[in-house]
C-alpha cells in the first residue's frame, strides 16, 4: 500500500507540475507534421512561424519524394538535406547497420506508407531485400560548393522516419535558442521525442508501452540555455495483428521482417538527431545486452521496457528515472480515488481563498477594444463568462475564471494569447485563463455592438 501511495504522489506531483509550468508559458502551438501531434512552448515569442518552418523540413523528407524518386540512381541535396544523408551514414556505422534508411522498399511492401497492411511472402522479402543495405548501395558525393548528391541502386527507397524529425526539430531547437534569453526556457515535444531547454528542474513521462498513464518518470536539472532529447521507439503506436501475432513499423534491415522484441526503447542524448536514430536502432536490436554494451560506449542513457513489461536502464539514465511502476488496474481505482479526494480539497481550499481562488478574488471589469470603439464590462467574483460577437483574433488576461469563446468569423478555430499563455483552441472550448481582462479585436464589424459579452 506504502508503495502504491508513494507512487500515485509521484505520479499527481507530475501531472501538477506539469499543469503549472504549461500555465507559465508566453508561447504555445500545436499543429500535425510527420503525421504526429506537435507541441511548442516557450516562455518567449519565437521571432519566426514554427510550423512553417517544420513543414518545409517535413517536405524534403516526406515519404512521397523518395517512393517518386526510386528508379533514379542519383539525387541531387541541398546542404541540409546532405547533412541528413551524412548523418545517417554514420549512424548506419555506429549500430552496425541496425538503423538503415535504406528499408524504404519494406515499409511500402508491409503496407505502413499505404495503411493497407499485409504479410508479405518470404520470396517477396527476399526479393525486397537486395534494395536495403546504406553501405553497400547508397554512396554520397560532393557535386560544388553548397551542392551535393547521393547515389544509388536504382529501385532503393529511403525511409527517414527514424532521423529527419529529430533533424528537423534539432534545427528548430537552434533557431529558437537565438530569440532565448539567460532566463528562458522552451519545449519541443513531437508524439513522445521531446526537447527541452533552459534552466528548470523538467520531468518527462515515458509511455506505458500496453496499458494507459506512464511507466516511469525521467528528471533533468537543466542549467541556462542547456538542452536534453529524448525519443522513443515502440511498438505500440504504429502496428498491426495478423493470426494473433503484432507487427510494428520497425524492421530489421537483415530479415526484413518487423522486429519482435521489446515494446519500447527511450533514449536520453545531447540532441534529438542522436537521439531518434539510436531509439530506432537499439529496438531494431532486440537484444538488452546488446544495447547495454552500444549506449554505454556512445555514453547515452536508455531506457529499456521488455517484451516481459519489465523496465531495465543503464547507468548514464539511471540518476534521471523515477517512479519505474507500471500500475494495474487496482492501482487506479486507488488513484482516481485518491485524485478525487484530493481535488474536493483542493477546491474547498480555492474556495474559501486559501491559495488566491474566488475567495480573496476581487470584482474585475472586462474591457474590449477595436479600433472602433470600446466596451467595459463589470465581471462577478463568481459565473461563467461568454462571449459573444463577429470575434477576430482575441487576446485577453484575466484570472479566475471559465470563459467560453463563440465566433462567426472564425468557425474552425480560436487564436488566443492571455497572460504567459498562447494556444489554439477549438471553436466553443471552454478554457482557465488568469482578473483584468483585455480583449483586443482584430478584422470585425465597424460597430462596436457586433461584439457582446454576458456573464450568467
Amino acid at each position: 500500500m506504502g508503495t502504491r501511495l508513494s507512487n500515485f504522489i509521484l505520479l499527481f506531483c507530475f501531472f501538477i507540475s506539469t499543469y503549472v509550468f504549461a500555465q507559465s508559458l508566453k508561447y504555445r502551438e500545436s499543429f500535425v507534421l510527420w503525421d504526429t501531434f506537435i507541441k511548442v512552448g516557450a516562455s518567449f515569442k519565437p521571432a519566426f512561424d514554427v510550423e512553417s518552418f517544420l513543414k518545409k523540413w517535413e517536405n524534403e523528407f516526406s515519404p512521397e519524394k523518395f517512393k517518386a524518386l526510386a528508379a533514379t540512381k542519383e539525387i541531387l541535396l541541398s546542404t541540409s538535406e546532405a547533412r541528413v544523408f551524412k548523418e545517417a551514414g554514420g549512424f548506419v556505422d555506429l549500430t552496425n547497420g541496425y538503423f538503415d534508411p535504406t528499408v524504404g522498399v519494406l515499409s511500402q511492401l508491409w503496407g505502413f506508407w499505404s495503411g493497407n497492411y499485409r504479410v508479405p511472402s518470404a520470396h517477396e522479402i527476399k526479393k525486397a531485400l537486395s534494395f536495403v543495405g546504406w553501405r553497400k548501395l547508397v554512396k554520397i558525393e560532393r557535386v560544388s560548393s553548397g551542392l551535393w548528391k547521393v547515389v544509388k541502386k536504382r529501385g532503393v527507397i529511403f525511409d527517414f522516419g527514424g532521423i529527419a524529425k529529430g533533424a528537423g526539430i534539432d534545427m528548430l531547437v537552434d533557431k529558437l535558442k537565438e530569440d532565448m534569453r539567460s532566463y528562458d526556457v522552451f519545449f519541443v515535444d513531437a508524439g513522445g521525442d521531446v526537447v527541452i531547454c533552459g534552466k528548470k528542474l523538467w520531468r518527462v513521462g515515458i509511455k506505458n508501452p500496453r496499458g494507459k498513464g506512464i511507466a516511469g518518470v525521467l528528471e533533468f536539472d537543466l542549467s541556462e540555455k542547456e538542452c536534453v532529447a529524448i525519443a522513443t521507439s515502440g511498438d505500440y503506436e504504429r502496428y498491426f495483428e495478423k493470426d494473433g501475432k503484432r507487427y510494428c513499423h520497425i524492421f530489421d534491415p537483415r530479415t526484413g521482417y518487423p522486429v519482435i522484441g521489446p515494446e519500447s526503447v527511450t533514449v536520453i542524448a545531447k540532441n534529438l538527431t542522436k537521439a531518434d536514430a539510436l531509439a530506432t536502432a537499439f529496438f531494431a536490436m532486440a537484444s538488452w545486452e546488446v544495447v547495454k554494451r552500444v549506449a554505454d560506449k556512445l555514453k547515452v542513457g536508455v531506457v529499456w521496457i521488455g517484451s516481459d513489461g519489465k523496465m531495465i536502464e543503464n547507468n548514464f539514465a539511471k540518476p534521471y528515472l523515477k517512479g519505474v511502476k507500471f500500475y494495474t488496474s487496482k492501482d487506479w481505482i486507488l488513484i482516481v480515488i485518491l485524485a478525487v479526494f484530493l481535488s474536493v480539497v483542493l477546491f474547498l481550499s480555492w474556495k474559501a481563498g486559501k491559495f488566491g481562488g474566488v475567495g480573496k478574488m476581487k470584482p474585475s471589469r472586462a474591457v474590449i477594444l477595436t479600433p472602433y470603439g470600446k466596451k467595459v464590462f463589470e465581471l462577478p467574483r463568481e459565473g461563467k463568462v461568454v462571449i459573444k460577437g463577429k470575434l477576430g483574433d482575441v487576446k485577453l488576461k484575466f484570472d479566475g475564471y471559465r470563459v467560453r469563446v463563440i465566433s462567426s468569423s472564425c468557425p474552425d478555430k480560436i487564436c488566443m494569447k492571455h497572460g504567459w499563455l498562447e494556444d489554439v483552441f477549438p471553436r466553443d472550448s471552454i478554457i482557465c485563463v488568469p482578473n483584468e481582462v483585455e480583449i483586443r479585436l482584430e478584422g470585425v464589424g465597424k460597430d462596436i455592438n457586433d461584439v457582446d459579452l454576458v456573464v450568467r
